[in-house]
This record gives C-alpha cells, structure tokens and sequence, in this order.
C-alpha cells in the first residue's frame, strides 16, 4: 500500500512539474533534435548585456568595489571612492612616500 500511494504521489508531482515547465522542456526538445544548443543559448541572452563583475579591494579602508566604479591613482593603488584616493595620498605626503 506504501509504494501504491508513493507512486500516485510522484505521478502526481511529475505531471504538475511538466505542465508548469511545458514550454521550457519543448525548447529543450527542439534544442536536442536539431542538435544545435547555441540557438536557445542566443534566445536566452538576447538584450541582456555583457558586463563584467571583476571586484577589486579598496587599497586604504578595504572595501570590495566593481571595478568599473574603482578610482585609480597608480596600476597597482585601486580605492572605492575619490575620498580613499585623498586620504591615501594625505598619509603618503605625512610620511613623505609620496
């Protein structure tokens, strides 16, 4: 009696997870018969733009910032803000490294 109700429980399940995902296992079939994965790839990033999430460690106060918004002041120095960038630079001339 256990595995009876078992099987109608995951029969059940199984037919409520292809009718909720049906079009998403269609693409998959298609995708499979023509034997061409890089289509749906292409469907899937259409409009979505490559960005790149390449973190970098703030060199005065260490805070982990995008690279993108990260404010140099050599090849090696990267801070988070003009405010790291004044305040290094600030400790630099105190103790006359800079």
């Amino acid at each position: 009696m256990k595995f009876v109700l078992l099987f109608l429980i995951s029969a059940v399940v199984l037919i409520w997870l292809t009718t909720r995902f049906r079009r998403q296992i269609n693409e998959l079939i298609v995708a499979f018969r023509s034997n061409d994965l890089s289509s749906t790839k292409s469907k899937i990033n259409v409009g979505k733009p490559e960005r790149s999430f390449e973190m970098i460690k703030c060199a005065a106060c260490g805070t982990w910032t995008p690279f993108e918004n990260a404010a140099l002041l050599n090849s090696v120095e990267k801070f988070c803000s003009q405010e790291c960038v004044d305040e290094a630079i600030a400790i630099k001339k105190a103790t006359n490294r800079y």
